[in-house]
């Protein structure tokens, strides 16, 4: 009687994707963007900014991957990049008790402002990749032989239930994401079209607002929820067996890698020595 070899589950990843180097940087960007928050502008706005512009890239390198090879894209790694794109929004959130003043307040033409209406956007372009991912990720993409196992607490089927839990959330993204969007362009509009009326008088203030006292309720959730971004990543990873990025073998880790964690020393260093001479200080709410 013939052997058969016992069938196995799981797949080689992208290590150049979201092997241990690039997730070490996201990690790290993370949690370097959330304490610079608390630190002046000119610190947290530099932080943002380079997190931003590494979301942008998981974004835009998540669409071109689905376009130009989608057979060798499995659901479960686009899952692992769409949580990437949605740690780095969380982690740029703003400490300010109205998070809309930036993009419909007095910073709305400042770095800031500008900032936040891009990340609106990525936020935005996440929710809709993750809307088609669930609708028609399964017959696009490379799913294997075995169900493809996401986070949710526990590990769940991501084309079971758990799809029309994450469809809601997505359209409901999206939803909101249209409206900040218009209202942002129209707001922009009124503003740009009153200073256009009476120029010589009015400008357009692009001068930022001193910071605020950062909340330490809003710190702690957001540490929080960062940290069951990184759960959720790394047990996606275990759950579905993918193998070759567990390790930074490649010259394409290394870069933000070391950008990632030396950008996180930096401001530690920053926030510690702010906080000893007491230049922060934490509200309660």
């Amino acid at each position: 009687m013939a052997h058969t070899q016992p069938f196995q589950c799981g797949f080689v990843g992208s290590e150049d994707a979201y092997g241990l180097g690039i997730r070490i940087g996201a990690y790290t960007q993370w949690f370097a963007s959330l304490l610079a928050q608390m630190l002046p502008k000119v610190e947290s706005e530099a932080l943002r900014t380079v997190n931003t512009c590494f979301q942008i890239a998981i974004l835009a390198s998540l669409a071109y991957w689905t376009c130009t090879a989608p057979d060798t894209l499995h659901p479960a790694e686009a899952f692992i990049m769409l949580l990437f794109c949605f740690g780095g929004v969380s982690a740029c959130q703003s400490w300010s008790r109205n998070p809309f003043n930036s993009m419909f307040g007095s910073e709305a033409f400042s770095l800031r402002g500008i900032g936040d209406f891009i990340r609106n956007l990525v936020a935005l372009g996440a929710c809709s990749y993750g809307l088609w991912l669930t609708i028609r990720g399964r017959t696009r993409l490379d799913e294997t032989a075995c169900r493809t196992r996401v986070f949710f607490f526990a590990p769940v089927n991501l084309f079971g239930w758990y799809r029309y839990v994450l469809m809601a959330i997505f359209s409901f993204g999206i939803l909101c994401g249209l409206l900040i969007t218009v209202a942002c362009m129209l707001h922009a509009y009124h503003q740009y079209d009153a200073w256009l009326k009476d120029w010589r008088n009015n400008s357009i203030s692009v001068e930022p607002e001193p910071n605020e006292r950062p909340s330490i309720a809003v710190f702690l959730t957001t540490c929080i929820a960062l940290g069951v971004f990184i759960v959720a990543v790394e047990l996606t990873i275990i759950w579905n067996g993918i193998e070759g990025v567990q390790a930074c073998n490649s010259v394409g880790q290394l870069f933000p890698l070391i950008v990632g964690v030396a950008g996180l020393l930096r401001i530690m260093w920053c926030f510690a020595r702010a906080l000893v001479v007491g230049e922060i200080s934490f509200r309660r709410r």
